[in-house]
């Protein structure tokens, strides 16, 4: 018997690459699974139009001669069940009655970042007992039919594993690798490097190599274990954007969890297709990306590496010089703020 997974994805604006998602999800080969879409405040009538696919009234929209067509077309069938929910009536948890539908949609009301908008889908699973992982997943990602079940399947290999990564393949660059897995962190530099970037998908790798260079699994693609969340508790809500996943896998080292690369679980990713931060394209990184990005370097070092404050603080003295190569003048204010405002962000250790 398969083991019942629970699926958040947090949209923001963004209904269009959230139906390409959840085309995709709903083709996977895995069936013991269920999807909650947090909305996360968004202006654009997201949720409404959301629902208008679940009901069959409206269709992903996939343009002319894209790569992944494939996998998230023709529609997969409607109608397709829901309930809805807002945000303090799903964080009460489970209802009495709940009708068994696949697709659960929560209203948050506000734009709670990344952490804050997943957090509300984990609050919604604390008291339920009907699920052995939970799957965090960008909206703006399609995955291959065969994803969650070999997600599955690497993450019940070793007890020790508290969570598992994939193949991020670029969605403009299907033959570009974002990362294997996750990221290794730079202590000194308060800076993460993906693992394997921009490495051709037929290269070879072996799976245990990749583990041993990870620091976390990367935030677009999360399988994680019931115990590991009962365990290490909900993401952080320091940060809004960027270095949630890195606070949560320091957090689970006192817990001895490892973390799982499954080589064979590919994710397409449209990196940025929210926050519009890029590191393929990264003259493309926008002002809050860039912002957040530089913050929580401060934020994470100041948590959980203080004594190497004073080398990540120099480094950005390089960072400043790179917004100067790149003739973006007006950043180089906006680096100086986010390194005081890094500072200035209470500190939750325990979330």
């Amino acid at each position: 018997m398969e083991q019942s997974v629970y699926i958040i994805t947090v949209n923001w604006n963004g209904w269009q690459q959230t139906l390409e998602c959840l085309e995709s999800l709903f083709r996977q080969r895995y069936t013991a699974w269920k999807v909650i879409v947090c909305d996360n405040g968004s202006t654009d009538d997201s949720l409404n139009h959301i629902k208008a696919w679940a009901d069959g009234y409206r269709d992903a929209t996939i343009p002319n001669g894209f790569p992944l067509c494939d996998l998230i077309s023709p529609a997969v069938p409607k109608p397709i069940p829901y309930i809805e929910y807002h945000r303090k009536e799903a964080e009460l948890g489970k209802k009495e009655h709940e009708p068994d539908v696949p697709l659960i949609l929560i209203r948050t009301g506000e734009n709670l970042g990344f952490a804050g908008g997943n957090n509300v889908g984990l609050r919604y699973l604390a008291n339920r007992s009907d699920y052995d992982y939970i799957w965090l997943l960008n909206n703006d990602t399609i995955v291959h039919p065969d994803a969650l079940s070999t997600l599955v399947s690497k993450l019940q290999q070793k007890a020790s594993y508290g969570m598992c990564g994939a193949t991020i393949i670029y969605q403009d660059n299907t033959h570009l690798i974002q990362t294997r897995g996750g990221s290794h962190h730079l202590v000194w530099l308060g800076q993460t490097r993906y693992i394997g970037f921009l490495d051709s998908i037929k290269m070879p790798v072996i799976e245990e190599v990749i583990e041993h260079k990870m620091s976390c699994v990367l935030g677009a693609c999360m399988l994680v274990t019931k115990n590991f969340i009962q365990h290490v508790g909900l993401l952080s809500e320091d940060y809004f954007l960027y270095f949630e996943e890195l606070d949560w896998a320091l957090r689970a080292k006192p817990h001895g969890y490892k973390f799982a690369y499954a080589s064979q679980a590919i994710v397409y990713h449209k990196e940025g297709g929210t926050t519009g931060g890029s590191n393929l394209h990264r003259s493309e990184k926008t002002w809050t990306a860039d912002y957040f990005e530089i913050r929580n370097r401060i934020v994470l070092t100041r948590k959980f590496y203080p004594w190497a404050l004073p080398t990540v603080c120099l480094s950005l003295i390089i960072t400043i010089v790179n917004r100067i190569r790149r003739k973006k003048w007006n950043r180089i204010g906006m680096v100086l703020r986010a390194a005081r405002d890094g500072f200035r962000v209470p500190l939750n250790r325990a979330e």
